[in-house]
């Protein structure tokens, strides 16, 4: 037979030796914490309120709190030594309805109403509500949950009235955690106090009934302060981090009531010449890092490492611009211009080591080259090739501009292109599947998880006016046409570029190009109508869809959409600078409206040019815990929305008007009235009224070089276009000026004498004989419109 060990504890050397060791590591333990009451007195504690009427004594070895009628504010049991990163012990009882808490890390705040002290205070919760271990923010005259006990009953089971209860509570740099009765109940991150003293409260109750019988007992009241990481217990609770405290006063825009705004990042645009901010991507786990692409420079990458809500290290990387940015299944998929790259993304890099790799090539155009993009839970790309032409016509967005069959065109642009999201190198034609068209230009574009279906916002068309002024006036053109929203499917035709819809009629339009007046309306269903009509010009950008719990249920499921605001409002007030809110119903799809959700950005009422709005959003993603990132492409300031419950303090209006001009404006000859209405006619909507035009579209006339310069160079400009014109390193913009050889030569010397008189004044009017001149030299189509009226 073999002879087999024994089990251990039938070996009695090794019994003791064992029993041994677990005493000496026990004595070590309990050699680490210290006696924060010695049971006697309250040696080593303050006493902070007012006790006479709130009493605090030491009875039979038990500090003993009670309360007391007519207390005018709470009363604090406070230690004298301040303690930063601890563990702490104590035993309570509570009876009756006493209300009170364990507050950590305390500050002083001496002019807080009822309010002595600020700081993280454990709830001692004797309501039904029963949230004891909870953790929440006693900030002076108001306080905010920051761990509650609303979906963990286990937690709530843990702490029982009338009956004395272990709590321990570790603070550990931006971690406290709480047990109660050896049940983990809290585990909270958090930064909003770093060092500070302990206390226990006694709550003011006011004028109510006699309640001296009710008391908060206390015993075996220790700290540890030293080898905290190998007395730190693990607990199985998920880390909870704390929401970032608000700027008072929400980032300078307007939510909401309950919701609330922090600057996550400021002035990224500043100094960068004319650059602009546009979508925002956030990295799909804790912590994650937020990513923002710029129009003409790089991808920033911005983390916060303190948990305050604010990016503290800020990279750029990469080069070309574009505006496109999503994170997917360890890749970060950016846009430029012309195709869809990845980045790798390697866990704790913040800015890609590896290079990027081409996933689409698309074709580079000047006007609506934004490349913007989506996935599907297949992991398809789904990519936006827009329009380069507003209308796809002869002399485009020109008078008398005439439709053309937009068959050829849509091979390739206006439309949505599915690729793989894991294939490189991939060909539009060859890899790509066409799989919508009849879209003019879209960069709002989402998946719904509800109704398995993408969502597209449609940017309407331009300048009605400008190409039919006998069927269309400025006002007009102001409200026309609406910003469509539709429900995608494959292979759906959407009615770009012979329609449009009119968001006053309810109806799709036929446009001027292919034969329309503003009242012949599409052949009736070939198009479907927009399930959600904006008004015209907003410039919908990204869009992102609220999937998660952190809003009210009013926003679960529907869709926020970042408006840039419109240029092409002239001479109305330019509108629509603003965050709008789709709610979906749940089925699926909209409810048929919309709301507008954050405003208060263009900081100016009314907005008469783009060029004096505060800020304009384009960038939107929504984190990881439900919170909303909003990105401005001016300035390049973010904003981190969040559901709090609180209003904002009371501030001025964000919006405020521009100062009014002090003298009117002086009368006009015959002549100067006649120019100046060309101008209105054919430059204005994207030169503006003041020559200031549009960042990024369109440039500023006043003050150019070239305005003032030969005239030579100035009328061959307008026949022939800038690109045939000016040096090919010239600043580029995305709306690029046509040949406008088809305007008579009185129309274009009319213009022009305005634009050198009102912004060049020393330079001198042209003729339509010097346009007639240049005309016979450069030689281009002959002209189609016909003159104004004089």
């Amino acid at each position: 037979m073999v002879n087999e060990s024994p089990p251990l504890f039938m070996h009695p050397l090794r019994h003791i030796i064992l029993l041994c060791a677990s005493i000496h590591l026990g004595l070590a333990d309990e050699a680490s914490w210290q006696q924060l009451f010695n049971r006697a007195d309250l040696t080593g504690w303050n006493i902070i309120g007012p006790a006479e009427l709130a009493p605090i004594v030491v009875e039979r070895g038990e500090i003993v709190l009670r309360q007391r009628r007519n207390t005018p504010e709470h009363t604090f049991l406070v230690t004298q030594q301040r303690y930063g990163d601890f563990i702490l012990e104590v035993e309570l009882l509570a009876e009756g309805t006493f209300n009170t808490g364990i507050l950590l890390r305390c500050e002083p705040a001496p002019t807080a109403a009822k309010v002595r002290l600020n700081g993280y205070q454990v709830k001692i919760d004797p309501t039904s509500r029963a949230w004891t271990g909870g953790i929440f923010d006693d900030y002076g005259a108001d306080w905010k949950w920051l761990h509650d006990l609303k979906n963990d009953a286990r937690a709530r089971g843990a702490f029982r009235m009338g009956e004395w209860s272990r709590f321990r509570i570790e603070c550990l740099g931006q971690t406290i955690k709480v047990w109660v009765n050896d049940v983990p109940v809290t585990h909270l991150i958090d930064e909003r106090y770093r060092i500070g003293t302990i206390a226990f409260k006694i709550h003011s109750i006011g004028d109510a009934p006699e309640v001296g019988r009710d008391a908060l007992r206390l015993r075996n009241v220790r700290i540890m302060t030293a080898d905290l990481a190998s007395h730190a217990r693990p607990t199985p609770l998920a880390a909870r981090r704390a929401p970032p405290v608000p700027d008072a006063n929400d980032g300078d825009i307007l939510l909401p009531p309950g919701f609330r705004a922090t600057i996550v990042a400021d002035n990224l645009m500043a100094g960068r010449d004319g650059d602009t901010l546009r979508f925002l991507a956030l990295e799909a786990k804790p912590n994650g890092d937020l990513y923002a692409i710029s129009r003409k420079g790089g991808i920033f990458g911005l983390r916060d490492t303190d948990g305050d809500g604010r990016a503290d290290i800020i990279r750029e990387f990469g080069s070309g611009g574009g505006t496109g940015l999503a994170v997917r299944n360890g890749y970060l998929y950016y846009s430029s211009a012309s195709a869809v790259y990845r980045y790798k993304l390697t866990p704790g890099e913040l800015v890609p080591s590896d290079p990027p790799q081409l996933v689409a090539q698309l074709p580079a155009q000047t006007a609506h080259n934004a490349k913007a993009f989506a996935f599907d839970p297949a992991g398809n790309l789904f990519v936006n090739v827009g329009s380069p032409l507003n209308v796809s016509a002869t002399n485009d967005r020109m008078p008398g501009a005439r439709g053309v069959d937009p068959t050829e065109l849509q091979t390739r642009h206006g439309g949505i292109w599915r690729f793989k999201s894991d294939g490189l190198n991939q060909d539009q034609i060859k890899d790509g599947y066409r799989y919508a068209s009849g879209l003019r230009h879209v960069l709002s574009l989402a998946w719904h998880p509800v109704k398995q279906a993408f969502f597209a916002v449609q940017m309407g068309r331009d300048q009605l006016d400008t190409v039919a002024p006998h069927y269309f006036t400025a006002h007009d053109n102001a409200e026309l046409p609406a910003e469509e929203m539709h429900l995608l499917r494959d292979q759906i035709e959407l009615g770009w570029p012979s329609t449009y819809w009119d968001p006053l009629r309810h109806q799709r339009m036929l446009a001027p190009e292919f034969g329309g007046d503003g009242r012949l309306t599409a052949e009736p269903g070939k198009f479907p109508d927009p399930v959600v009509a904006f008004p015209a010009h907003w410039a919908p950008m990204q869009m992102a869809i609220n999937i998660t719990q952190h809003f009210p249920n009013h926003y679960l499921n529907g869709a926020f959409i970042a408006f840039h605001g419109s240029w092409n409002r002239g001479p109305e007030p330019q509108r629509g600078y603003v965050v709008a809110f789709v709610p979906f119903g749940p089925d699926g799809m909209p409810r048929g409206g919309y709301e507008v959700f954050a405003d208060g950005f263009a900081g100016v009422d009314p907005l008469k040019r783009p060029a004096d709005a505060r800020f304009r959003p384009a960038g939107l993603a929504f984190g990881f815990d439900g919170t909303l990132y909003i990105g401005d492409s001016e300035k390049g300031r973010i904003w981190r929305i969040s559901y709090t419950g609180e209003r904002a303090r009371p501030r001025e209006a964000v919006a405020k008007p521009l100062a009014m001009p002090t003298a009117p404006p002086a009368l006009l000859s015959a002549e100067d009235a006649l120019n100046a209405a060309a101008y209105k006619l054919y430059c204005a909507a994207c030169h503006m009224d003041d020559g200031s035009g549009v960042s990024g579209m369109q440039p500023a006339i006043a003050g150019s070089k070239i305005i003032a310069g030969d005239p030579e160079t100035l009328i061959r400009l307008v026949l022939a276009g800038p690109a045939a014109v000016l040096p090919p390193d010239r600043p580029k913009y995305s709306n690029l000026m046509p040949p406008w050889a088809a305007l008579p030569d009185e129309e274009i010397a009319a213009a022009l004498s305005h634009v050198r008189r009102v912004f060049a004044p020393n330079a001198g009017a042209i003729s339509a004989a010097q346009v007639a001149a240049m005309r016979s030299i450069e030689q281009p189509a002959p002209a189609v419109a016909q003159p104004m009226a004089k």
